[in-house]
């Protein structure tokens, strides 16, 4: 129920999963689209968002590339960052906001 779109007063979920995720570019935020991220396996998403990631950050994304999406992720994670509130893009009513994995030790008493 997550992969649909605001129109207003109405809601209009769709069958395909057209990924947006966030690239910082030297003219701020783009978020280029895996398309029909549903029916790929990992391989091929992780080709294309690098693919993708390098085209935001030249300024050579068409159009079609970037506008559209169903639902969006955003990862500071790999910046060292644990969690953060991510802001959905509308029309989107869904944006995964991917953090960090934070280390924590863990202290296991045992009976002996």
């Amino acid at each position: 129920e997550c992969n649909t779109h605001w129109h207003g007063d109405f809601m209009r979920a769709y069958d395909n999963v057209d990924v947006a995720f966030a690239v910082a570019t030297p003219t701020g935020l783009m978020t280029p689209i895996v398309k029909n991220a549903d029916a790929r396996g990992l391989v091929s998403i992780s080709e294309e968002t690098k693919a993708l990631a390098t085209k935001a950050r030249e300024g050579k994304l068409a159009p079609e590339e970037y506008q559209g999406g169903t639902v969006t992720l955003s990862n500071m994670g790999s910046l060292g960052i644990p969690n953060f509130t991510a802001i959905i893009n509308p029309p989107h009513s869904m944006i995964l906001a991917a953090g960090g994995i934070v280390q924590k030790p863990e202290i296991v008493q045992n009976s002996e």
